[in-house]
């Protein structure tokens, strides 16, 4: 229900103060580390996200956008949220090899197996296994069966390639058959 009131009752004060200022903005400049990405900047108001670009590097993967200080972005990240302006740096890794066989040893327990399809510009460990060692030809010769990781060596700014696992087979003895004398007149059949 409306409550009656005069005319003289009314009393609006009416106070005009400052306007809010403009709106904070952020710019997010790209670095493309060597490739290339449009646009080169963005700038958007505080709490609005940027749409992350793919930058291409031709020989090279994108690895993610890395902030100023921070951690390097998930490579599939679509936005990014700035809290202040920044740079974001292209990262970038070699890509994975291909073409690697592994062959078996000559010998039971043998060393003499290897992988082949390497390159100088990869590296490789066996599995388990601490520290890469460098390839230096087309082929890696005296490994015994097992499992080695390979991967594409990285550069002065760029990643190395993800791994790739080669399986080096183990010698499977050789089956023997014939006839083995095992006693006076008495003779078995070797399987």
């Amino acid at each position: 229900n409306p409550i009656p009131y005069a005319k003289e009752d009314l009393n609006l004060t009416i106070t005009i103060g400052d306007a809010p200022g403009p709106a904070t903005q952020y710019t997010v400049t790209y670095d493309a580390n060597g490739g290339e990405v449009t646009p080169a900047s963005e700038t958007v108001n505080q709490g609005a996200f940027v749409s992350l670009s793919t930058p291409e590097r031709e020989g090279l993967i994108f690895a993610g956008w890395k902030p100023t200080g921070g951690e390097t972005l998930d490579p599939t990240a679509t936005q990014y949220v700035p809290t202040a302006s920044i740079t974001l740096t292209a990262q970038w890794k070699a890509p994975a090899p291909t073409g690697l066989t592994g062959v078996m040893p000559t010998t039971v327990d043998g060393n003499d197996g290897k992988s082949t399809g390497v390159t100088t510009d990869m590296d490789y460990k066996p599995q388990p296994g601490d520290s890469y060692l460098p390839c230096s030809g087309t082929e890696i010769t005296g490994l015994t069966a097992g499992t080695y990781e390979i991967r594409t060596k990285g550069g002065v700014d760029y990643l190395p390639s993800d791994p790739v696992q080669v399986i080096v087979p183990a010698k499977e003895p050789e089956h023997v058959t014939g006839v083995c004398r095992i006693g006076v007149d008495m003779y078995t059949t070797l399987e």
